[in-house]
Parts: C-alpha cells; structure tokens; sequence
C-alpha cells in the first residue's frame, strides 16, 4: 500500500525572487522533497543548528533554506534560496 499525502508549497518573497532566475534549481527543489517523503534517503537535508523547525537543503552550490509543518497536508514554507555563500 502507497502512503498518499499532500504537499503544499508556499514560498516567501526572497525564495521567490531567487526562483525566479533559477527554475531549475525549484524544480529540483520540488522534486526532491516529493522523493524525500517517500522515503529516499540520499537527498541532502540537514536540520539547521539553534532552529529546531528549520531545513536547509544543498542543490549543487545552492542552499534553500525551509520548514516543514505537517498536519493532513505537508506544508513547505520556504524561506530563502540562493548560493551558499550567500545564504547564511
């Protein structure tokens, strides 16, 4: 039996203007959460240090930082993106 859930997806303004010049790198983004609820376990996503409800996920040089809130339907909050110097 399939687990069958929801992800939604809400991206806040310095996520959006990043994304906006990098689709790619959303569309990875996207892809990766989606295969990281089902389970796969090489995705690489570590708990950030001092904020126990933060994410950070790398995507090549990139970092995007969110949180997840999980009731009936997985809501990914995505706070910022952008390249790993930068992010932090």
């Amino acid at each position: 039996m399939t687990q069958r859930f929801k992800i939604e997806f809400i991206y806040r303004k310095p996520a959006k203007n990043f994304f906006k010049k990098h689709e790619d790198i959303k569309e990875k983004f996207k892809n990766n959460i989606v295969a990281h609820f089902k389970g796969k376990t090489n995705i690489n996503i570590i708990r950030m240090k001092g904020y126990p409800d933060l994410f950070r996920m790398r995507i090549n040089s990139f970092r995007v930082i969110y949180k997840v809130e999980n009731n009936e339907i997985i809501l990914i909050d995505v706070l910022d993106a952008d390249n790993r110097g930068d992010i932090y």
